[in-house]
């Protein structure tokens, strides 16, 4: 089920898309039909690449960040789903990636008072050498002075479908654990995903999400008139999340 929606998913990235519709459009050039197809091929480029469009859509998608003030009680702990490194040449140290802000608010988090513990979950996609990225962080944590106790680690789960079902089960081998409040830390663009499939289990939690991509909306002409590569980006990332819950909920 893992492969399988990675394949899809790399299927039905704009990206993709964009070039089949245009190599489609170009085998029908001496077609009747070829002006259609053009049209078609031009306002998908348009519309993919443009700023303003993917934006609109990701601000409604990822919600808005609150105040650290909001969080009124100390919660057991910030729940930090994996997914933020790079593949290092060297394991001395985290190499952070895009979703990187996942870790930082993590440990804001803990830093504020907001949360007594940072549980760290996910595992290896795929085997290999490298260790896990909870491997990865717990040195790093602790150079930065959270204590070992205050770590907790789940470096079994492939997945955010595993890791809801991994943590909680984690949760019930700590007395007391599982009746607790918890903050489920992962990037905004991620969070719809995962607190769906942290739903489906007895855990109580509040979402709190990290690295917000959209922008405030303006009407400025290099916000909605400049083609952007990073659009395509984005368009990446939110068709990943949908697929990735179409799979889930096909699976279940």
């Amino acid at each position: 089920m893992i492969l399988l929606g990675k394949i899809v998913g790399w299927l039905l990235t704009p990206v993709t898309l964009l070039v089949l519709l245009t190599l489609l459009t170009f085998s029908k050039r001496r077609l009747p039909t070829f002006g259609f197809w053009l049209k078609m091929t031009v306002a998908g480029w348009i519309f993919f690449t443009n700023p303003m469009f993917v934006n609109v859509i990701f601000r409604w998608w990822e919600g808005r960040p609150e105040p650290l003030e909001s969080l009124k009680e100390p919660y057991e702990a910030a729940i930090l789903l994996t997914g933020f490194l790079e593949t290092p040449e060297v394991t001395d140290r985290p190499f952070l990636g895009e979703d990187g802000d996942r870790l930082m608010q993590a440990l804001n988090l803990y830093r504020a008072g907001k949360v007594k513990r940072i549980l760290i979950s996910g595992g290896k996609v795929f085997q290999s050498d490298v260790p896990s990225e909870p491997d990865l962080v717990r040195p790093w944590l602790l150079q930065q002075g959270v204590p070992d106790s205050c770590i907790w680690i789940e470096n079994l789960s492939r997945n955010t479908y595993q890791s809801a079902s991994a943590v909680w089960t984690l949760l019930g081998e700590i007395p007391g654990a599982q009746s607790k409040s918890y903050l489920l830390v992962t990037s905004a663009y991620h969070m719809r995903r995962s607190a769906t499939m942290f739903q489906k289990t007895p855990l109580k939690f509040r979402c709190w999400p990290a690295g917000f991509q959209s922008l405030k909306l303006t009407w400025h002409p290099t916000k909605w008139l400049i083609p952007s590569p990073l659009a395509l980006n984005m368009w990446h990332l939110l068709f990943k999340e949908w697929i990735g819950m179409a799979v889930y909920s096909l699976k279940s």
